[in-house]
């Protein structure tokens, strides 16, 4: 017979350190959305503080978003995008993320639907990409269509698909979306034309900063790419003097981004 398992008991500095985790959640806005590796530095053991949240979830007072995500439950708070929830979640481990025009196609028609107050889809399952081994999670929300006067459950179901660093170095910008997109389709789809096309597609300031980006791309991709612009091979030039006159985050800002 499986022997029953004694619960923990909390130390007194794990009664006192709740205090702190209590001050922390009050202080906190109604829509500050906090996970339960942040609150790991005020307590000893984890198992005091997975009760406490999963005990204030249950009397109504937190909303689990899910597994170790967390909010003050409050009316005013509104649904919260997988897009939201997956980066937290990686955040929260220390951990980098990609998007894929799935979800990015996914999270415009559904800001659609919150712009006409109507509600999204009850479920999803969607993926995006990451660095290191493959993962996932579930969340469930409220949702609450004010068309329709009715709330009902929305379960998502989110994973990872692990990819290499090179491809998670892309970044979210326009231009590395869209290359790091055709080497998710492979070498065979990657021929000269298909390359150039992506490029003439690029606005200037897009093109201005594919030449950082090109030590990422493979090969079957980078030897395909036009001539790039010389005033973005100049600045690459200026890195070492940039950075050395403490001057690099210049060329780092959203209309002048130069260098990664």
């Amino acid at each position: 017979m499986r022997r029953k398992q004694k619960p923990i008991k909390d130390t007194k500095s794990d009664t006192l350190a709740l205090i702190y985790v209590k001050r922390y959640i009050a202080s906190a806005p109604y829509n500050y959305i906090f996970t339960t590796r942040e609150l790991l530095q005020l307590i000893k053991l984890r198992a005091t503080l997975d009760s406490f949240l999963s005990r204030q979830a249950k009397a109504g007072y937190l909303e689990r978003l899910t597994w170790g995500v967390y909010r003050k439950h409050d009316p005013r708070n509104k649904p919260v995008p997988e897009e939201r929830l997956a980066a937290i979640k990686r955040k929260a481990f220390a951990g980098d993320m990609a998007t894929t025009n799935q979800t990015r196609t996914e999270q415009v028609q559904e800001k659609s639907l919150f712009r006409r107050k109507a509600g999204v889809l009850p479920g999803r399952h969607t993926r995006f990409l990451c660095r290191g081994v493959k993962c996932g999670f579930k969340a469930e929300q409220i949702i609450f269509d004010a068309q329709q006067g009715i709330g009902y459950l929305r379960e998502a179901r989110v994973n990872f698909k692990a990819v290499g660093n090179r491809k998670i170095a892309l970044g979210e910008t326009e231009v590395g979306r869209a290359f790091r997109e055709l080497w998710l389709l492979g070498k065979a789809y990657a021929s000269k034309k298909v390359v150039e096309g992506i490029y003439q597609k690029l606005t200037r300031e897009q093109r201005l900063f594919l030449p950082n980006l090109k030590r990422f791309l493979p090969q079957w991709i980078s030897d395909k790419l036009p001539d790039l612009p010389t005033e973005a091979i100049m600045t690459i030039l200026e890195i070492p003097k940039l950075k050395k006159r403490n001057e690099i985050k210049n060329y780092r800002k959203p209309g002048r981004r130069r260098v990664y």
